[in-house]
């Protein structure tokens, strides 16, 4: 008799990526989510206060930042600007085009994306980490891609450089 002991674990996704069964049928625990377009969250004084009461509420362990691989928004963003009106996702738009140029140098239009994705994940991820640490909580942080061609998730690429530590004198 094997006892699997369930998790309560909290993703962040995107309404748009439909990925709530699939996540629900691969990734077995107690699972809680948080959309918001392409995980272009904000975290202001008020949501943090909210996810600090869902955190502590619901038990929850573990934090996942997921964006599939052909995400609408990232893919809009890349190529043909559709959603450029929509005032959320101003940043989110601005951040893309400015990373863009530097992903370039990638040889296929999926290897910039799986980067661009890989880039703004890590980014909600560490900027998550510093306030949960803030807060004292003992949590883990990750963030993964699903591939729907393969139907499976990935952790998100770490060894990225990231353009915004760096100061050319």
């Amino acid at each position: 008799l094997k006892l699997n002991k369930m998790f309560n674990k909290l993703y962040f996704i995107c309404p748009t990526d439909n990925i709530e069964s699939i996540i629900n049928s691969k990734l077995n625990d107690n699972n809680f989510y948080i959309t918001s377009l392409a995980n272009s969250i904000t975290f202001n004084y008020d949501f943090i206060k909210e996810l600090h009461s869902i955190i502590e509420s619901k038990k929850i362990s573990e934090i996942t930042f997921v964006l599939s691989n052909d995400n609408k928004l990232i893919n809009d963003a890349l190529e043909n600007k559709k959603f450029k009106n929509i005032r959320s996702l101003n940043h989110l738009n601005l951040k893309i085009s400015s990373q863009k140029n530097f992903f370039k140098k990638k040889s296929t239009l999926s290897e910039i994306r799986l980067d661009l994705i890989s880039y703004l994940l890590n980014q909600k991820k560490h900027e998550l980490k510093k306030i949960t640490d803030s807060l004292g909580l003992e949590l883990d942080i990750n963030a993964i891609v699903y591939n729907k061609e393969v139907n499976e998730f990935t952790k998100v690429k770490s060894k990225l450089l990231n353009l915004e530590f760096f100061n050319l004198n």
